[in-house]
């Protein structure tokens, strides 16, 4: 056994082990722990001290977070937005989509039919946007999305397969759901009126 390996075991346990910890912090801050963990330490203590407003900082963050660690994973490297992007670009340029490149077509999670109004969802913070029957957009869920998957008429990821979060929960529900539609939350606004067709994996806009 390497000693590398040792060292990541080490950590993974170690980020269990933290968990009530950030559910904590989470609480007290009005965010999901998924959110709390694209914070730097610095940002962190920031946070907590009431010296930034975290919703504003998770906002200007934008939907690319990295950082990595090195070779002795003695100090982490954090990663601009602008770097981060660049690398997701690079990795998903050698990486085959799930829906085989085609940007107008996802993989169906849980088939079925649905119409609705698009709300796009990025962090779990605007659940309050989803009204019942609307449709929920959003990169992927995690069980803080609970309360507006449950109101919704169907659901829509950019990433996942057929054993993600948003797939199991839907199939749970009964909701049509459609995952891996790539630029979702770019190609559809707010307020768009949408066919689901989870069925084929195809999500058209229809008139109001």
């Amino acid at each position: 056994m390497s000693n590398h390996y040792l060292k990541t075991k080490v950590v993974k346990m170690g980020q269990w082990a933290l968990l009530p910890l950030y559910r904590e912090v989470a609480k007290r801050l009005f965010v999901s722990v998924n959110q709390l963990r694209t914070l730097t330490e610095r940002e962190l203590i920031a946070a907590m001290n009431h010296k930034t407003d975290i919703h504003k900082l998770l906002e200007k963050k934008g939907k690319f977070v990295g950082w990595g660690f090195g070779k002795k994973i003695k100090r982490r490297i954090n990663f601009s937005a602008k770097e981060t992007e660049k690398l997701f670009k690079y990795v998903e340029s050698y990486v085959k989509p799930m829906q085989g490149g085609n940007q107008n077509k996802g993989v169906c999670a849980n088939p079925g039919v649905a119409k609705g109004k698009i709300r796009i969802v990025p962090y779990p913070a605007d659940n309050h946007k989803v009204k019942q029957g609307d449709v929920l957009v959003t990169y992927a869920t995690t069980t803080d999305y609970l309360p507006a998957m449950k109101r919704a008429a169907a659901i829509i990821t950019e990433v996942g397969g057929l054993t993600c979060h948003a797939a199991v929960v839907s199939r749970e529900f009964g909701i049509p759901c459609i995952v891996a539609l790539k630029n979702a939350m770019i190609n559809f606004k707010d307020g768009d009126m949408v066919e689901v067709d989870a069925n084929k994996g195809i999500v058209k806009k229809i008139s109001g």
